[in-house]
């Protein structure tokens, strides 16, 4: 089963709520739901091992790669690896002009569109 629809977060990690209420004023909706695979990626991407509770392993760190002198293969093979961890294959994975660029989907094929 594909992992593309979840609780989507705002640009500062926090839930991304837009509220709609009915004519009575009551709230009928207020989470965001969406294609979550970009997010997922980035949360693998920024989080550092330790910080997700129940999978303490998980995370590539990339701010520590970004302040070492760590060549590309070094990072592709943690992406790949985290990645693959979470049931995405890796195609590509580069440090292009101080950006970040992840190409990857689901091994069901299902992807970030």
């Amino acid at each position: 089963m594909a992992k593309t629809l979840g609780i989507l977060l705002n640009n500062d990690f926090d839930l991304d709520i837009k509220v709609k209420k009915d004519a009575a004023g009551l709230i009928t909706s207020g989470l965001v739901v969406g294609n979550s695979v970009y997010q997922q990626q980035t949360l693998l991407l920024v989080a550092n091992k330790g910080e997700i509770k129940d999978r303490p392993l998980t995370g590539v760190g990339l701010n520590s790669f970004l302040l070492d002198d760590v060549g590309n293969d070094a990072l592709f093979q943690e992406v790949s690896s985290q990645f693959s961890d979470d049931g995405m294959r890796v195609f590509s994975a580069e440090i292009v002009e101080g950006k970040m660029k992840v190409e990857a989907n689901y091994e069901d094929g299902s992807d970030f569109k």
